[in-house]
């Protein structure tokens, strides 16, 4: 599950789009990859963050109310586009996991105060189920991220934290603390291994990996290129190792580095003409059955090798050219749904991405 924003609160306050290095030339008369709208989104309800349960074949939303000050839930069915509404939260990230949603975020306060709040809510009902208050700081940046680890537990990151939430009863079963002077940006779980992104007050990533069982850490990574990063990264665990999307500035990059000791893995065609792995403005990745999707803005989309980055296929999907953001997957990768300007897209990847 992939939400691109990163909610940044505090001295200087923005809301990032993750994107890549070197500035990218388009492919050629790219391959359209087969897409349609499943989901239409009119601009007035005001879509910030969303993410499919592919499962129900459901849209999880987070709609702006009150002029941009809260957040209200929404719940749509893709097939039929049934509606249900939710609370309204003062948060505006959503992720799923642990047969839950979860609704979180770093909400401003007065006098440079940020609070960071995790609701988790019922599915079903959209009720809260239970919320929390996880810390409170000022002069600081909002970033957090979640993930479900597979095990019914999830994840969350936030400032120099990441606690282990078992997802039935609440209970803290475990937690994390890294060093000083590093933020969480971002939390992802694969296997045994939990991944964590860092960054630094003046910039650069550095990247954690964790015995998700043991909670050891077992290696880092802060050098280049995640030196280069500003505004934070974030991951997507995959099978042999951990993709890191993070600014350079107005461009980007994507890398990946290995499961065992997180070595960087280069990549085919880096800083050439077409390079899929760099972009303008955002760039998005989804793992999903056996490949790693990358959308950049503009719509150019690929698969890849989740452990090696060999590129399995590539094309274009002109619906997610004003974002490239990935929102869900289903079908052992068969589908992938993206945001368009109209709402919510499922696209048809090749064969050779399978």
């Amino acid at each position: 599950m992939r939400r691109l924003a990163l909610a940044a609160l505090g001295p200087a306050a923005v809301t990032v789009l993750v994107t890549a290095t070197v500035s990218a030339a388009p492919v050629a008369n790219p391959v359209r990859w087969p897409s349609h709208t499943v989901l239409a989104e009119p601009p007035r309800l005001g879509i910030g963050n969303q993410v499919i349960d592919a499962a129900t074949g459901t849209d999880f939303a987070l709609a702006s109310a009150n002029a941009g000050a809260s957040w209200r839930l929404r719940r749509t069915a893709l097939s039929g586009g049934r509606v249900k509404l939710g609370s309204k939260f003062g948060v505006e990230s959503i992720g799923l996991g642990g047969g839950s949603a979860w609704v979180y975020g770093g909400a401003a306060g007065a006098h440079g105060a940020v609070t960071f709040k995790l609701y988790q809510v019922n599915p079903s009902t959209l009720a809260v189920i239970r919320s929390r208050t996880l810390a409170s700081a000022r002069n600081t940046a909002g970033f957090m991220g979640l993930a479900p680890d597979g095990r019914g537990d999830v994840a969350v990151g936030f400032m120099r934290s990441i606690f282990i939430l078992n997802a039935r009863t609440g209970a803290k079963v475990g937690s994390i603390t890294i060093r000083r002077g590093l933020l969480v940006s971002d939390v992802a779980v694969w296997g045994r291994s939990l991944y964590v992104a860092a960054n630094g007050p003046e910039g650069g990533s550095t990247v954690f990996e964790f015995d998700a069982r043991t909670l050891r850490q077992v290696a880092i990574n802060g050098r280049r290129p995640l030196s280069f990063s500003v505004g934070g990264a974030r991951l997507t665990a995959a099978p042999g190792g951990v993709w890191v999307t993070f600014r350079t500035g107005m461009l980007g990059q994507t890398v990946l580095l290995r499961q065992r000791g997180l070595g960087s893995v280069t990549l085919p065609g880096s800083d050439k003409p077409g390079d899929l792995f760099a972009f303008v403005m955002s760039e998005s990745t989804e793992f999903a059955g056996a490949s790693v999707f990358l959308a950049k803005e503009g719509g150019q989309v690929g698969c890849v090798n989740p452990s090696s980055g060999r590129i399995r296929a590539r094309g274009s999907v002109p619906g997610v050219s004003s974002s490239g953001e990935l929102i869900g997957s289903a079908k052992g990768g068969r589908v992938l749904y993206g945001v368009s300007p109209q709402g919510v897209i499922a696209i048809s990847p090749p064969g050779a991405c399978r």
